[in-house]
Order: structure tokens, then C-alpha cells, then sequence
């Protein structure tokens, strides 16, 4: 069903979340857990830090593996208005 082996499913996609959250803390000074598909897109097309997991994945890809860490309860989705979706880290379960 997904593109990457099953064991590392939630490993591997919350290592990419965690290595652009890093970045953004390294360039902006943000220290916010939280990130949308917009600034994570972002990052993932342009970045020379995801430029060997782009190989490895489409967005798409990505985008799935999102919503499936949303719904086994890694990440926090929140809903702000109606085109703009927030992620966060759910501490609790990491």
C-alpha cells in the first residue's frame, strides 16, 4: 500500500518532519512543533538537506504518510479555515 517498508512507517517519515523542523529552527529561530503541508512541501522540493529523500518519495507519498501519522495518533491535526491544515508533534506519544 505505501512506498517505504512497513516497520519503518512512522520512523522514517517523522525523522523527514523532525529534520525540516530542526532546519527551520537553525534558519528562523521558530520553536514551534507545529508545520502545514504548504512549509513542509516547501522545504522538501527545495532543500539540499531532503534532496536524498526526494529520490526515495513523491509528495504524495508524503502527504499519505502524513495523514496516516495524524490518524495513528503521532501528529495533532488542527483545522484553520478551510484550505489550511496544522500538524503538530504529539509529545505524548514520542
Amino acid at each position: 500500500m505505501y512506498s517505504i517498508k512497513e516497520p519503518t512507517y512512522p520512523q522514517y517519515i517523522l525523522r523527514i518532519i523532525k529534520t525540516f523542523l530542526r532546519d527551520r529552527r537553525e534558519r528562523y529561530g521558530t520553536k514551534s512543533n507545529c508545520f502545514t503541508y504548504k512549509g513542509l512541501h516547501s522545504w522538501y522540493m527545495y532543500s539540499n538537506t531532503a534532496r536524498g529523500v526526494r529520490e526515495e518519495l513523491s509528495w504524495h507519498t508524503i502527504e499519505r504518510l502524513i495523514r496516516r501519522l495524524a490518524e495513528d495518533g503521532f501528529l495533532t491535526r488542527i483545522e484553520k479555515g478551510r484550505k489550511v491544515v496544522i500538524f503538530c508533534l504529539n509529545t505524548e506519544v514520542l
